[in-house]
């Protein structure tokens, strides 16, 4: 196998699981670096020498850097199609360009703080996942990211690709500004279950934002985990982004937690999820096949109900919603395919994803009576 790293990353709650366990509204930040070489191609136009060239300064600019230089690279080539789309859908791993594994590194990190990709779209990116309280986490995010900006720029000895206009140049030049980026990611369980999900998006847009589901989830699907960041295809400037994200952010957290209070003392509210979650835990006891598009839903349904403790569980609370957070990664479709065949769940991905939230709720988080 690939190593230890890939191993944890794979078995292991990633960051982002790790802070959905904690069922608060506002899981954390995530911290993006992106940066290209002067006078090197872009990776998709680049040949096979520039390439190695870019990793192997890479790899030696690495080595200097303090944060960095614990950091595996693993080369892409090594991974299966199956093990890249698990890692993509843990939020693991950046969306890779066509033709991206004929070259190629993935940044690990076993205490899994810093993540990326060197010659992906660009010839780095590094992200960083910190996952505490929303002003504090963007901040610190930013800060680290700053920081490794910089001490990567002292120890790459070659000039970094520069604009007058854009700054650090992207392979998008409307992707550009001073290659840093920073995101937050939003648990919004109870805006979801009373259909309020179109405010949320409505609010994002205005703030001129962009929100998407995390772990892979389809458009069409009921997620309730989101990515809040700049919008695509836009120049941005950080230092205005930045403030609107905080902003942005602590209001939405505020609506999830008032609105999570008014389903468990407005009976009109109450009654109205309570029976959605009566008849997912009915479909759930018996073992029904479930589809990745219902399933989001159905997570969504049994988070609520653990968090706000309607939902009694026979196991301590922190640990029920750690079962929750891996139910995750355990039903996606590329888990799936990842584990055929290792515990004797059956090979259809429907029904394996059944078993695996019959057994959540049955063995791990034993509810009985609802």
């Amino acid at each position: 196998m690939k190593g230890d790293e890939l191993q944890t990353l794979l078995q292991h709650e990633t960051p982002l699981m790790q802070a959905l366990a904690d069922g608060e509204s506002i899981l954390g930040s995530q911290a993006i670096i992106a940066l290209n070489l002067a006078d090197y191609s872009f990776p998709h136009w680049a040949a096979e020498d520039q390439l190695k060239e870019v990793e192997e300064i890479m790899r030696r600019a690495f080595k200097k850097d303090r944060q960095l230089k614990r950091v595996s690279l693993l080369p892409l080539s090594e991974l299966s199609e199956t093990e890249k789309m698990l890692l993509q859908q843990r939020e693991l791993l950046p969306p890779l360009p066509p033709g991206s594994a004929k070259r190629g590194l993935i940044l690990l990190d076993q205490c899994q703080l810093f993540l990326g990709i060197i010659n992906g779209e660009e010839h780095l990116l590094v992200e960083r996942f910190i996952s505490y309280g929303l002003g504090r986490s963007l901040t610190s995010a930013l800060w680290a990211a700053r920081a490794i900006q910089a001490e990567l720029a002292d120890h790459l000895h070659v000039c970094l690709a520069w604009d007058e206009e854009f700054q650090f140049l992207m392979a998008d030049p409307l992707k550009s500004g001073d290659g840093l980026s920073v995101a937050c990611w939003m648990n919004l369980p109870a805006l979801v279950q009373t259909g309020e999900l179109e405010n949320v998006q409505e609010l994002v847009s205005e703030a001129k934002l962009q929100m998407r589901p995390a772990f892979g989830v389809p458009e069409e699907a009921m997620p309730d985990v989101f990515r809040i960041d700049q919008p695509a295809g836009e120049p941005f400037s950080l230092s205005e982004f930045f403030p609107v994200l905080r902003k942005l952010g602590r209001k939405l957290g505020s609506m999830e937690n008032q609105k999570r209070k008014k389903m468990l003392t407005q009976k009109r509210l109450g009654a109205a999820w309570e029976n959605r979650l009566s008849e997912a835990l009915e479909l759930v006891r018996k073992g029904t096949p479930i589809s990745e598009k219902d399933l989001p839903g159905m997570l969504s349904l049994l988070r609520l109900g653990v968090t706000t403790q309607k939902l009694h569980v026979n196991c301590p609370s922190d640990c029920a919603k750690t079962h929750l957070a891996r139910a995750h990664a355990a039903t996606q479709s590329s888990y799936i395919m990842y584990s055929a065949a290792e515990d004797g769940l059956p090979a259809d991905a429907d029904a394996r994803r059944g078993e695996v939230l019959r057994r959540l709720v049955t063995e791990q988080l034993q509810i009985n009576d609802f």
